[in-house]
């Protein structure tokens, strides 16, 4: 291949756009959509004294990560109709 191929190779592509750190990270950080539960209306894994998270990315589904005034444990959400 000539300088010549590769020039023209290199001029028929065209740039990706790039992501700024906000639009790479973003997802990571946004909190599932819902609510925790009330901090008296947890138990068993909900309830423990455990760091399992620090954010909603870490829960496995629809589970957010929510404290239980002890730790921070995957639980269930909660969408407003459910919120007492």
């Amino acid at each position: 291949m000539t300088t010549a191929h590769v020039q023209m190779l290199l001029l028929s592509v065209e740039p990706v756009p790039s992501l700024t750190s906000h639009e790479f990270l973003g997802p990571l950080f946004t909190p599932k959509p819902g609510h925790c539960p009330s901090w008296g209306k947890v138990a068993g894994f909900a309830a423990a004294c455990v760091q399992c998270c620090k954010g909603d990315v870490q829960c496995p589904g629809k589970k957010k990560c929510c404290s239980n005034q002890c730790g921070y444990t995957w639980q269930p959400q909660k969408t407003c109709t459910q919120v007492k």
